[in-house]
Formats: C-alpha cells, sequence, structure tokens
C-alpha cells in the first residue's frame, strides 16, 4: 500500500495530540508531536538560566549548534520521548514554566529552522502523521492530507487543567485560560510560522466528548486517500 504524510494542525490542547497519535496507530504510520520539540528546547534554555536575564541569542546559537535531539514515540505508554544529547527529558515538557516561555522560544528563527529540519527530516519516506501548528504550512505544505482542529477556548482549557493534574501541576482554572489565550495570540500573531488554517485542509471540530467519533471521520478521510 503507498504510503502518504498527514498533517494535523492546530492550537494549543486542542486535542490534536491525540488524534494524531491514534491516527498514527491506526495507519501503523510514525507519529511526530512537533510541539514537544520546542517544549524540549525551551526546557534546555530554562535548565540553562537563559531566562533569567537578558536572553542571550549568541549562546542559544551555540546550544543549537550542539544540540543533539532525538523524538520517538512509544505507544505502549502513549507517550513521546525526547532526548537532548543523549538525556530523556520527557517528563519535564509540561511544566507550568516550559508552557510560559515556549511561544517565546518558537519565535526564534534558528530555533525553528533547526526543528523543521529535523521534523522533514521524520518525514522523507512517508507514513508520518506529524502534528503542530505550522505543519501542513511551512513544514510539510505538501503534506498529501491535511486536518485543522477546532476547539473551542472552555473544552481546550478544561482538557488542559486534566493534562496538568495528572502531572500532579495544581493551577487555578481561571489563570489557565488567560495563559491559553495569550499563547493563542502570540502563536497567531508571531512573524515566522504563524498558526494558521493550511489551504485545502479538512476542518474538523473537537468540542464532542465522543473521542471516537472525531477519529473514526479524520481515520475515514485519511483512509480515502489510500
Amino acid at each position: 500500500m503507498v504510503k502518504i504524510n498527514i498533517s494535523i494542525d492546530g492550537p494549543s490542547s486542542s486535542g490534536k495530540s491525540s488524534i494524531a497519535a491514534s491516527l498514527a496507530g491506526l495507519l501503523s504510520y510514525k507519529y511526530v508531536n512537533t510541539g514537544s520539540m520546542y517544549r524540549a528546547v525551551t526546557y534546555f534554555c530554562l535548565r540553562e538560566n537563559m531566562f533569567e536575564n537578558e536572553f542571550c541569542y549568541n549562546k542559544l546559537k551555540i546550544i543549537l549548534s550542539n544540540m543533539k535531539l532525538n523524538y520517538s514515540y512509544n505507544n505502549e505508554i502513549k507517550s513521546s520521548i525526547l532526548t537532548i544529547n543523549g538525556k530523556d527529558i520527557s517528563k519535564h515538557l509540561n511544566t507550568i514554566d516550559v508552557t510560559d516561555n515556549v511561544s517565546f522560544i518558537s519565535k526564534i528563527k534558528d530555533v525553528r529552522l533547526k526543528l523543521i529540519e529535523i521534523q522533514r527530516n521524520y518525514a522523507k519516506d512517508k507514513g508520518v502523521v506529524m502534528e503542530g501548528r505550522d505543519i501542513g504550512t511551512v513544514v510539510l505544505p505538501n503534506a498529501d492530507v491535511k486536518f485543522f482542529i477546532q476547539t473551542d477556548i472552555d473544552t481546550r482549557v478544561k482538557r488542559r487543567l486534566i493534562q496538568l493534574k495528572s502531572n500532579n501541576i495544581n493551577v487555578d482554572i481561571s489563570d489557565l485560560k488567560k495563559r491559553i489565550v495569550k499563547r493563542d495570540k502570540i502563536d497567531s500573531e508571531r512573524e515566522l510560522s504563524p498558526l494558521r488554517c493550511p489551504k485545502g485542509a479538512f476542518l474538523i471540530s473537537n468540542n464532542t466528548s465522543n473521542f471516537n467519533s472525531v477519529l473514526n471521520e479524520v481515520y475515514d478521510i485519511a483512509k480515502s486517500f489510500l
């Protein structure tokens, strides 16, 4: 059977990661969560104390040139595994500090160029489901099938709250909503690779609590291209 590349874009906490991972499993494709890569770089910068004073872009360039980032997905535990220079940092990716700073890191051209190169390499042989905010527009503009996940803000806040609590992170729900709205604004208005619905993408509503119905909708569309 011919393999294809599938892009899935959408805002933070829209449910695109769950949809993409499950779709990849159904198709026996590789799953790539590009957002976790930006979180990995953000965590690395936090660990290097780069946010304590004025952010040093020259230091970032050195870090990127020496950084060996490896991504994989463990289907048994349903989790992305990321290592930087051989160190597994996966458990640190969803902290509040990382979340608050990832949009800033994502705006930096050198970071995006580095990660886009890595992401495209994962898709060079096709058979990949890749999700993020600029997959169908920038990373894989020639993806065979493109999806854009639409989810209302209150549903996204509830999903993000559940995720944080599962990681033993407590946060006020009103504060969380403000953080998500702020991130939407940054992601949509940034000059480089802003969050946009790709041309020709299938619009998928993910406001329902029935995950399987949404997954089946996406799967049926993807299968029609095989």
